[in-house]
């Protein structure tokens, strides 16, 4: 919080060398006062106004606030706060901590406090802040290559898909940015596939997802939610999505005995958003003795976590039920934990 000022002499001796008075506050108000009684008319006022701004934000917000000192005590907390309201968009209500930086499992405030991370931030760094072999790895990378694009091949990305296929058993891996853009590209997959492999009609395949899922926000996520926060105002919506209760294999059966464009049935083996729900063994897993070609089963982790979460590497799903084929796992966050 500073304004400079210039002291103004008579206009034969303007081309003279002039200082520049440093102006912190109302202790600084003579200063003022003597530089406006020898400025011309204009500059007066400008001075004037100058003063009278800084009078008020003085007023209305500490000092201490206004300026940039380091990252400590309540008042800078405050101040972010308020800003990240101000500027920010409000797609989150967080809780009234402001983070300045982690290490291994500890986080600390702006005021040096420091707090267990249980949250993780949801899980994409359960490998702990600032972990030394992921940083090296990340600084070590970014000074020999930033990135390519897939137009062309680079050095990295078969020995990972590799090394990620023979991991946890799959063909072939696709690496997104986001979850949701896994779940967006998962479904694309099985509308394609039962096009192409069940004869589903054109433009009618749909993808069965349990009630209270999360995964993600696009408007497809919406418009497979039923959270009013998710949905509300964001409306119209994508088709082709049917709800079934969670944990309910009645439900999934009978919707899957009458309606033979089912592409796929999209479904978290733990709901993490949900308040975290575990289903009873298998139940939302059921088996189809239907003999029609039967949908694919997608397993999506986001809230609950991704790998060994109940202790095996295959990702929480170890028995998939006959008729059903595991083909896509949307394995979202934390992968290099």
């Amino acid at each position: 919080r500073a304004v400079l000022l210039r002291r103004c002499r008579p206009v034969a001796a303007a081309s003279a060398e002039m200082k520049l008075p440093f102006i912190t506050g109302a202790a600084s108000v003579p200063a003022v006062a003597e530089a406006v009684i020898e400025a011309p008319v204009a500059l007066s006022l400008f001075l004037i106004f100058m003063v009278v701004v800084i009078l008020l934000a003085s007023q209305i917000v500490p000092s201490t606030c206004l300026g940039a000192e380091p990252l400590s005590g309540t008042c800078t907390a405050e101040r972010l706060m308020r800003l990240e309201d101000r500027h920010g968009a409000h797609n989150y209500h967080p809780l009234p901590v402001v983070l300045a930086r982690g290490q291994g499992a500890f986080v600390w405030d702006v005021a040096g406090e420091r707090y267990y991370d249980f949250l993780s931030a949801y899980s994409a760094v359960n490998q702990g802040h600032s972990h030394p072999r992921i940083v090296g790895a990340l600084i070590d990378q970014a000074k020999v290559l930033t990135l390519t694009s897939r137009a062309f091949y680079n050095d990295q990305l078969g020995e990972f898909a590799r090394f990620i296929t023979h991991f946890f058993g799959y063909d072939k891996v696709l690496p997104m940015n986001s979850g949701v853009e896994a779940g967006e590209t998962a479904i694309k997959i099985a509308r394609k596939w039962a096009y192409l492999k069940k004869a589903v009609p054109a433009n009618s395949a749909k993808i069965v997802m349990a009630r209270e899922n999360f995964w993600g926000r696009s408007i497809a996520a919406c418009s497979s939610s039923t959270d009013p926060d998710c949905y509300n105002h964001y409306g119209p919506f994508t088709p082709g999505f049917e709800l079934v209760p969670y944990n309910d294999a009645d439900a999934l059966g009978a919707l899957l005995a009458k309606d033979k464009t089912v592409a796929a049935f999209y479904v978290e083996p733990i709901q993490g958003e949900a308040g975290v729900n575990v289903p009873s063994d298998g139940a939302y897993l059921l088996p189809t003795a239907a003999p029609w070609v039967p949908p694919l089963l997608f397993a999506a982790a986001l809230r609950s976590g991704d790998i060994a979460r109940c202790f095996r590497p295959r990702l929480c799903v170890h028995r998939v039920p006959d008729g059903m084929q595991e083909a896509v796992r949307a394995a979202w966050r934390a992968l290099h934990r």
